[in-house]
């Protein structure tokens, strides 16, 4: 199966008054075509800082140190901010952690999260 997002060796870092914290570190993940990935675990293990850099929407004390992140072998780290609008919340979204407001409780997860929007 080919890879649709390829996610290489992936560290993040935010920078602290004096010195630099690695909060994600040499992640490597890939999702194929028609799946999904869940990405869970305790407050504060980097769930949503893996997002973020994968989506490029990092804050300005985080920085991607290292790694690739792709998409259909298209490098998302070198695309333009306006090709990178087009590919979020199309190609790749992601359900922050407040789900009350993320996800419409008249659907099923399965309809929020299937590839086909019009599915039912």
């Amino acid at each position: 199966m080919m890879d649709t997002l390829a996610v290489n060796n992936l560290t993040v870092e935010f920078h602290r008054q004096r010195h630099n914290v690695e909060v994600v570190r040499d992640l490597t993940i890939s999702v194929g075509r028609g799946h999904r990935l869940a990405i869970v675990g305790e407050s504060g293990s980097g769930k949503s800082v893996t997002a973020l850099a994968i989506t490029r929407l990092l804050g300005p004390t985080a920085h991607l140190t290292a790694g690739t992140v792709s998409l259909d072998k298209t490098n998302l780290l070198e695309l333009p901010e306006r090709a990178m609008e087009s590919v979020r919340g199309g190609a790749i979204a992601m359900v922050f952690q407040d789900a009350l407001t993320a996800l419409d409780p008249l659907f099923t997860i399965e309809q929020q999260l299937a590839a086909d929007p019009n599915r039912s």
